[in-house]
């Protein structure tokens, strides 16, 4: 993403909800997402905060609407959160599947007919 994009509050989403936007949030929880918490709740505020800068570097609003962007970035970071756990959640059972087929096929190299 070259440029920020400039958001409003609009309601329980912001103006323009954009595809560049919905990828910033995402961004900025993948990035940032170090520990497989299960629930976003369960993640510290000072992880949550660190986030929510990540995602600022991205978008910009004026400043009078802190409050009512950070709110609703709230609710698509646990969205964008619990994208993350799944991707984790199956790249690990597509790592663990791998190495239990390379252990089946070294076991099928070494037997003997």
């Amino acid at each position: 993403m070259l440029g920020r994009v400039f958001i409003d509050p609009d309601g329980s989403s912001w103006y323009p909800a954009s595809k560049k936007v919905d990828e910033a949030v995402r961004e900025s929880v993948m990035r940032l997402f170090t520990y497989p918490w299960h629930e976003w709740w369960d993640i510290p505020i000072v992880s949550k905060q660190a986030i929510f800068q990540d995602f600022k570097i991205m978008c910009f609003w004026l400043a009078k609407h802190d409050q009512a962007i950070s709110i609703i970035f709230e609710r698509h970071a646990a969205m964008s959160h619990q994208i993350a756990h799944i991707r984790r959640a199956l790249t690990q059972a597509v790592a663990l599947d791998s190495s239990s087929e390379e252990e089946t096929e070294s076991d099928e190299v070494g037997a003997t007919p």
